[in-house]
């Protein structure tokens, strides 16, 4: 967001009245905000759904505490490691899959799996970039998109010339070659 002055921006007009020794006095208060909202590619692959261990997952509401109930960390004990997985803590992808796990990134956490055993595994999902992969690398998922801003250009007048050419072809049909047919 920022604040503009641009008047071609849709202000919002606020009054503030107050009575002063008796009488009526307002105050007009004008801004003209601008938003950018960011736009991103987000390349999927089969890690953001991967689920080798069959690790449960708990769905149940939105406050659901299944998953880290009773000073569940994700340690690797069985009254510590998490209790399955949910859209909240989404540890699935199992760890020896990254290689290295000295980054934060693809630190590993413990998980019971549904007969009890603790797995070693990192995030899993969507993510902007992925955790080395031994053999591979590092990958980027996610890739913001910029706007075209061209205006003033040499090209994008070019472009606003033939756009007016063929959107009004009657306005400019003495710019044609060509005569216009119907």
């Amino acid at each position: 967001m920022a604040q503009t002055s641009q008047p071609s921006v849709a202000g919002m007009k606020v009054e503030d009245c107050n009575f002063v020794g008796g009488k009526k006095v307002c105050k007009s208060y004008e801004q003209r905000w601008s938003y950018a909202i960011p736009l991103f590619v987000t390349y999927l692959n089969p890690l953001a759904n991967w689920n080798p261990y069959g690790l449960t997952m708990h769905m149940k509401s939105y406050d659901d505490k299944t998953v880290y109930d009773k000073g569940r960390t994700g340690r690797f004990t069985n009254s510590t490691a998490y209790n399955g997985i949910s859209e909240y803590v989404y540890y699935s992808t199992p760890s020896e899959f990254f290689g290295s796990s000295k980054y934060g990134d693809a630190k590993p956490k413990g998980v019971l799996d549904p007969k009890g055993v603790i797995r070693s595994v990192s995030k899993g999902g969507i993510r902007m970039k992925l955790p080395n992969i031994p053999g591979v690398g590092t990958l980027r998922q996610t890739y913001p998109i910029f706007p075209i801003h061209g205006e003033g250009s040499t090209a994008w007048k070019e472009y606003e010339a033939l756009a007016d050419l063929v959107l009004k072809r009657k306005t400019h049909a003495n710019m044609l070659i060509e005569p216009i047919s119907y």
